[in-house]
C-alpha cells in the first residue's frame, strides 16, 4: 500500500499488514518535497494565459508535460488505481479543495505555535488530498485534453498555489535564519508522522504566546497599537532603502528588493535600532522575528501602496 494511502486511507485489516520500512518512508517523503519544484515549473506550461488561445503545438506537447508531472508522484507515495471518478466529480473535488483550503488558511495554521503537531499532521493530510485529486485530473486530461481546459486551469491553480503553500513549510529555504529551529521542529514532527510514531505533547511557552499576540495585533490594519505602527515604520524604512516612490513603474521588482533587504539581518537590525534606540539586542532580534513572520502572513500587504504613490 502507498505511504499516504496507508496514513490517511481506510485502515482495513489488509492494509495494516502492508508495512513500509522506515528508510523507504523517509526517502518517499523527502523525494516528494524535492519533486514539487519540478512540478511547479512544468505546470507553467498550462497556466491561464497559455490556455486562452492554445496553438496546435501546445496540444501536441501537453501530454508529455502532464506525463512528466505524473511521473514525479510516486505510486509508492500515493495510489489511485482502485478509485474511479467522473470528470464532474474530479472538478467538484478540486473546486472544493481550492475554496476550502485557502492560502491564508494554510499559512495561518502553520504559524500557530500552540498546535504545531496537529497542524503539521493536517498539512500532510492536505498534501495527500491535493495529490489524489491531481492524479485523477491529470489522467482525465490525458484522455481528452482539448475538452478539459477548465480542468487544466484547476490543476494549475492547485499545483502552483495550493500545493506550493502546503509544501512550503517543509522547505528550508522558506525560513529566515532565526526561524530555522522552527523548521527543524516541523521536520521532526513530519518524520514522526511518516513513521507513525507517537507525537510528544506540545507546551506553549510565554514567548510563544507573546509572539502570537504580537502578530495578531500587526495583522489588524486599523490598529493604533505601537506594534502595528512600528511594523509600518519598519516597512517604510525598507521601502526607502530600495528606492521608494522612485520605482513606481516597477513595483514588482521593488518589492523583491525589499524582501531581499528584509532577509539581511544587519539591515533590519539597523532599522529597528534607529526606530527604537532604547531596545537592547535581544529585543531587536525578537522584533525582527515578529516582523518577518507578520510579513510572510501578508499582514503588511497594504503597505505596498508606498511604491505606487
Amino acid at each position: 500500500m502507498a505511504l499516504l494511502n496507508r496514513l490517511f486511507g481506510n485502515k482495513t485489516n489488509e492494509s495494516r499488514k502492508l508495512v513500509l520500512a522506515d528508510s523507504k518512508r523517509i526517502i518517499l517523503w523527502d523525494q516528494s518535497i524535492k519533486n514539487y519544484k519540478k512540478k511547479e515549473e512544468l505546470s507553467r506550461y498550462f497556466k491561464f494565459g497559455n490556455l486562452k488561445n492554445p496553438s496546435k503545438d501546445f496540444w501536441e506537447n501537453l501530454p508529455s508535460v502532464l506525463n512528466k508531472i505524473r511521473s514525479l508522484i510516486s505510486d509508492e507515495l500515493i495510489n489511485i488505481k482502485s478509485e474511479k471518478k467522473t470528470n464532474n466529480e474530479i472538478l467538484s473535488d478540486m473546486k472544493k479543495l481550492i475554496s476550502e483550503e485557502t492560502i491564508d488558511k494554510i499559512h495561518g495554521e502553520i504559524q500557530d505555535e500552540r498546535n504545531m503537531n496537529k497542524n503539521v499532521l493536517k498539512n500532510i493530510k492536505r498534501i495527500h488530498d491535493i495529490l489524489k485529486v491531481e492524479l485523477h485530473a491529470i489522467d482525465a486530461s490525458l484522455k481528452n485534453p482539448r475538452e478539459n481546459k477548465e480542468m487544466l486551469e484547476q490543476v494549475f491553480t492547485l499545483i502552483f498555489h495550493h500545493e506550493a503553500a502546503a509544501y512550503q513549510i517543509f522547505q528550508k529555504e522558506s525560513f529566515f535564519k532565526e526561524s530555522l529551529p522552527k523548521h527543524e521542529r516541523i521536520k521532526k514532527i513530519a518524520k514522526a508522522i511518516i513513521l507513525e510514531q507517537k507525537l510528544k505533547e506540545e507546551i506553549e511557552t510565554d514567548e510563544d504566546k507573546f509572539v502570537s499576540s504580537a502578530i495578531k495585533i500587526i495583522g489588524n490594519e486599523n490598529s493604533k497599537h505601537q506594534l502595528r505602527r512600528l511594523a509600518e515604520d519598519i516597512y517604510s524604512e525598507l521601502a526607502e532603502k530600495v528606492g521608494g516612490t522612485t520605482r513606481r513603474n516597477n513595483i514588482e521588482e521593488a518589492i523583491k528588493d525589499l524582501e531581499k533587504a528584509m532577509k539581511r539581518d544587519e539591515i533590519l537590525f539597523e532599522i529597528i535600532k534607529k526606530l527604537r534606540p532604547t531596545y537592547n539586542d535581544e529585543k531587536i532580534r525578537q522584533v525582527m522575528y515578529i516582523f518577518r513572520k507578520a510579513y510572510n502572513l501578508g499582514h503588511l500587504l497594504g503597505q505596498e501602496a508606498q511604491f505606487a504613490t
